[in-house]
């Protein structure tokens, strides 16, 4: 399948979507999700609307599809935009998911991403009915959809540690903080 560079080095914009041997001729399809985190160190979640075509009721991860010839971070960008009036800083790739349907399967690029304020206001669309943002040990606790959910368990454990608090961070850089 060819791909195309993207706006960060190394990053894929949306290929075409074509069967491969891997998917036993179903479709691809290439999703952008976020794992947004507001300065206090909480996370967002959003529960689709039971109109949804799949995982009716079920907490997500913003962001959604990739359109032809878009990067994962420019459509990360524009579905935060579109689904909850955000805006917001990538900060990385932080894992992968996948979704087998029967007529296709969906590639998730999971990212991290930052918002400069503690928990702003989010402007839901008609596609999502709820919004909540929660620690991240809480982010396995919700009924999530079922793609997600080993990822989610994977990241909780591996990241419990190994990130500073970011009210200490941001101390750090303007000269206070909690150090010695």
């Amino acid at each position: 399948m060819p791909v195309t560079r993207g706006a960060w080095p190394g990053e894929r914009m949306c290929p075409e979507q074509k069967p491969d041997d891997q998917t036993h001729g179903r479709k691809t399809n290439i999703s952008a999700k976020a794992l947004v985190e507001d300065k206090t160190g909480r996370f967002l979640i959003i529960r689709r609307s039971m109109a949804s075509k799949n995982n009716r009721g079920m907490w997500d991860l913003p962001g959604g599809k990739l359109d032809p010839g878009e990067s994962p971070v420019q459509a990360l960008r524009r579905e935060l935009a579109e689904e909850l009036g955000l805006a917001v800083s990538v900060l990385g790739l932080a894992g992968t998911a996948r979704s087998d349907l029967p007529d296709r399967v969906v590639s998730y690029e999971i990212y991290r991403c930052a918002v400069g304020a503690r928990a702003p206001k989010v402007v839901l669309s008609d596609e999502h009915t709820e919004y909540r943002w929660i620690p991240r040990d809480e982010l396995p606790g919700y009924e999530m959809c079922a793609q997600f959910v080993d990822f989610l368990r994977a990241y909780v454990v591996s990241n419990a540690h190994s990130e500073p608090d970011r009210q200490d961070q941001a101390d750090r850089k303007q000269g206070g903080g909690h150090g010695l």
